[in-house]
């Protein structure tokens, strides 16, 4: 059983959204249970079968990004998009608005 969120927004139909949470999932604790990320010490095996339950939920084949908090913004590529882990090239992102 999954929580997801999804959003109540007025998007094209072709765009598709969700915020996962923990549940749903295979992988063991300390991850337990729906880690998506591969760059972790879960087991790989728990991780893919966490992403087959979300992509076959949606019908989606997603580009897997590594989040991490800092100010480099990352170009989805189709050519990175067919890739299991997508990293783009990147570049620097502008400073806020003060």
């Amino acid at each position: 059983m999954s929580d997801w969120l999804i959003p109540d927004w007025p998007a094209p139909a072709r765009v598709k959204a969700c915020v996962t949470t923990r549940s749903g999932g295979v992988s063991l604790a300390p991850f337990d249970s729906l880690n998506l990320g591969d760059h972790v010490e879960d087991s790989l095996d728990a991780v893919l079968e966490n992403r087959r339950r979300l992509t076959d939920a949606f019908a989606i084949k997603p580009a897997w990004l590594r989040q991490v908090h800092g100010v480099t913004v990352v170009e989805a590529t189709r050519a990175a998009r067919s890739k299991l882990t997508a990293v783009g090239p990147a570049r620097q992102a502008s400073p806020a608005p003060q």
